[in-house]
């Protein structure tokens, strides 16, 4: 049983670790691609955001990425297949 609770707490403890390494670069660096309004942002709203990233930096790095290769970022939580109400009234 000590040895699961180990392992767990090693799990967490490395995804916070890769989650603060990643959100420092995303909040000074990458925010800059997924978002151009954030182009702009003070260093108190890089500062502010680095919890977050750190906290979902799965789905951020996802992000960064797409926009890295100039794919569109979704922004629904829906399924990746979905159509939208306007191409499902024109069927």
């Amino acid at each position: 049983m000590a040895s699961l609770i180990e392992a767990i707490l090693v799990a967490i403890g490395a995804y916070a670790a890769i989650g603060v390494a990643f959100a420092l670069a995303f909040a000074f660096r990458g925010v800059n691609r997924v978002d151009e309004v954030a182009r702009h942002a003070p260093l108190s709203f890089r500062l502010l955001i680095i919890p977050g990233a750190a906290a979902l930096w799965p789905i951020m790095a996802r992000r960064w990425l797409s926009a890295q290769r100039g794919l569109p970022a979704s922004h629904g939580l829906g399924r990746a297949g979905a159509t939208s109400s306007s191409q499902e009234a024109s069927r």
